[in-house]
């Protein structure tokens, strides 16, 4: 992942020197993730042409490399994307309770609104553009990130009311299956049967069990007991910032 050298500050050239001493050292490598900030606003699903001038040759780069590569992804639209106003005009938000206007809502980098996956207009128009990263890029799958219930407002208005706000967390996996291949969620809630990796929350760099590496073994067991057998724990070695529980 590159958050784990690079955090939000990332760029093309940055992505293939991480590529570069990955194969340097002898690293064995599944994929590499792309994480945060590599659109200009959150809410975009495309590449910061800045950031990012040749993104095409960049990935046809990593493909010869032997790379495949994932996204990073999120439910939050700012109101600096331009999917800020198709939301608006689409009505693929979670809404006040007036069901009016969108619910705007407090998440690690900002405030957006939310997109109301239980409204199927909503994942259809989230997975097309997926689609589209995928054929456009040769993007191999996705790394879902929120979809917790906390990131909800406290009241709010959805397209089918909910008998529990969890079943929110739940639609939103959903629409994750068929990017299964390599995807992963950090939600579950009566999701058993999408096989996709289920990520425990982020471990700190400390060999500690609240949170240190000697909580992975527990906690990924404790899991898999619920009937969750793909498991994965994030960075291998646990986030560099200690108590960061998002991102």
């Amino acid at each position: 992942s590159t958050w784990a050298l690079y955090k939000k500050d990332i760029n093309q050239d940055k992505v293939l020197h991480f590529a570069r001493n990955i194969k340097k050292y002898h690293f064995n490598c599944s994929h590499i993730e792309i994480d945060d900030m590599y659109t200009q606003a959150y809410g975009d699903f495309d590449f910061d042409p800045v950031k990012f001038p040749n993104v095409t040759e960049m990935f046809a780069k990593l493909r010869e490399d032997g790379f495949k590569v994932t996204l990073w992804i999120h439910p939050f639209i700012h109101i600096d994307s331009s999917n800020f106003e198709v939301g608006i005009e689409r009505q693929l938000f979670i809404k006040e309770p007036s069901g009016r206007l969108p619910a705007m809502v407090q998440w690690w980098n900002g405030i957006g609104a939310i997109l109301d996956f239980t409204n199927p207009a909503a994942r259809d128009w989230f997975q097309s553009h997926l689609r589209q990263l995928r054929h456009k890029y040769g993007i191999s799958s996705f790394k879902f990130d929120a979809g917790e219930t906390s990131y909800l407002p406290k009241q709010f208005s959805t397209f089918r009311p909910l008998p529990d706000p969890s079943i929110w967390s739940r639609r939103y996996t959903e629409m994750a299956i068929p990017f299964y291949e390599l995807a992963e969620v950090r939600v579950g809630y009566q999701s058993q049967n999408i096989s996709c990796f289920f990520r425990i929350i982020d471990r700190d760099s400390v060999w500690g069990y609240e949170l240190g590496l000697k909580s992975l073994i527990p906690t990924v067991l404790t899991i898999s007991m619920l009937g969750y057998p793909f498991v994965l724990p994030d960075m291998i070695g646990g986030n560099f910032l200690p108590n960061k529980t998002d991102g």
